[in-house]
């Protein structure tokens, strides 16, 4: 018993370097992902206009120094409807797989990992009551 709450300990304190919170920029960040996806995020992107900026996991230094202070999803934006003058009354949550890569394409574990790849897995949107 007492190794399994060794385990869980050793796990929260190396997952929580990898879990901080972060900011990031829509058109580098985000745009590039929902421009990748053919069916969801084209549809996004031709009904709800984004806010500039949004924030996601942030990848910590000491789990992987390549890497460290990148952003990672779930991505949580603020948007509204195309067009629309008022505030942004939409809060999108967008949810991704990631996949590390190394310097040849090859799949690695975070931890060695040269690049992530994400792909789309699921989205939220949540009304913020702001009208």
């Amino acid at each position: 018993m007492n190794k399994v709450f060794l385990l869980f300990l050793i796990f929260l304190l190396f997952s929580s370097s990898l879990f901080a919170e972060g900011s990031f920029e829509f058109d580098t960040k985000l745009l590039p992902l929902l421009k990748k996806d053919n069916s969801i995020g084209k549809y996004l992107l031709e009904t709800i206009d984004f806010s500039k900026s949004g924030s996601a996991i942030r990848i910590g230094q000491d789990v992987n120094p390549k890497l460290g202070g990148g952003r990672v999803g779930p991505y949580t934006i603020y948007a509204k409807p195309k067009g629309s003058s008022g505030p942004y009354i939409f809060k999108v949550t967008i949810v991704t797989s990631q996949k590390g890569k190394d310097e040849k394409g090859n799949s690695v574990t975070i931890l060695n990992a040269s690049r992530i790849e994400e792909e789309i897995v699921s989205i939220e949107i949540e009304l913020t009551g702001v009208q």
